[in-house]
């Protein structure tokens, strides 16, 4: 990532394991957070994709793997 100190993530959906981030070469290449919903759904926030890989199927992972953290129960990070 260009500019990685930009980047603030809530320690508390870190530790409940509501980020996802995926690696390509061993580099960050792209990062979503699943924030629950008091309704019981989730909503992805601030999906990122390094713009040197877009079109690469980054993005669809993150939402698939945001997808799969949401049905095992995002809300146990609340």
């Amino acid at each position: 990532m260009q500019h990685p100190e930009a980047l603030e993530l809530a320690a508390d959906k870190i530790a409940a394991g509501l980020v996802i981030v995926f690696e390509h070469w061993g580099a960050p290449a792209g990062f979503a957070v699943v924030v629950p919903r008091d309704d019981g759904n989730a909503d992805l926030d601030g999906p990122f994709v390094e713009p040197d890989l877009w079109r690469g199927g980054i993005g669809r992972k993150l939402v698939e793997e945001a997808r799969r953290v949401s049905a095992d129960g995002a809300n146990h990070g609340k």
